[in-house]
């Protein structure tokens, strides 16, 4: 099963100093977020790996300095220990999420701020493109838009390759509530949700194999930091 896991950082920078964060992070990922100018990039760095730290500790029942991580430019991060779990990380405005599976996985989270349809134009099919102008209300234009963006992220990000996968070399497909993809060599048995969060945000899952929950389990700040202390 699909696990996934969401933190709001609001509530992480009112109770947290970042410095005090950086502590159960890697070492890449504590220079990466300090580079950023605005302290809330900072903390969706920290907090995103901080979320995936939990998540398999969760997991696995391993100890958070345990824990193996390897960062490869222009890939996603890889688990080495513990092994046989695959991880995928997604922030966007407030929210911090996380998903973790036994196969590959890959999640996106997006605000839904004003849509640009050359956006659209340069990165959808066809077929995706005429999905997102068949709508009713420029509410239902904006969530197609957004539907689309991110189930052709969360593929990508489960795919693994990156900014080397075309956007528009693969077409999702929306009927109801079933979602399909249409492609050449398309990752085998892959399934998908969405997910509208607090109106304002769209989620999405792409899953290899593995079923993907309905819900999302909030977590706070308090929680995760208690739980990579005490493994």
């Amino acid at each position: 099963m699909v696990v996934i896991y969401r933190i709001n950082i609001n509530e992480s920078i009112k109770k947290n100093n970042i410095q005090n964060l950086l502590q159960y992070i890697s070492s890449p990922r504590r220079k990466r977020a300090m580079k950023f100018w605005n302290v809330r990039d900072s903390y969706r760095s920290v907090l995103g790996e901080m979320l995936a730290r939990y998540a398999i500790c969760r997991q696995s029942g391993c100890l958070n300095e345990s824990i193996e991580i390897q960062f490869d430019p222009g890939s996603k991060p890889r688990l080495l220990f513990p092994a046989g779990l695959f991880f995928n990380i997604s922030h966007s405005g407030d929210w911090v999420l996380c998903t973790i599976s036994n196969n590959s996985v890959g999640i996106d989270v997006e605000y839904m701020k004003e849509v640009n349809l050359q956006i659209a134009e340069s990165f959808f099919s066809t077929s995706e493109y005429q999905f997102i102008l068949n709508h009713h209300s420029e509410e239902e234009l904006k969530k197609r838009f957004y539907q689309i963006w991110t189930l052709k992220e969360s593929y990508v990000k489960a795919d693994g390759r990156g900014l080397r996968l075309p956007m528009k070399s693969f077409s999702m497909l929306i009927k109801e509530h079933h979602i399909s993809i249409h492609t050449e060599n398309a990752l085998r048995n892959c399934q998908f949700k969405t997910f509208q969060m607090d109106e304002q945000y769209i989620v999405s899952v792409c899953s290899v194999q593995d079923p993907i929950g309905d819900s999302m389990e909030d977590l706070n700040i308090k929680d995760v930091v208690s739980l990579l202390q005490s493994t």
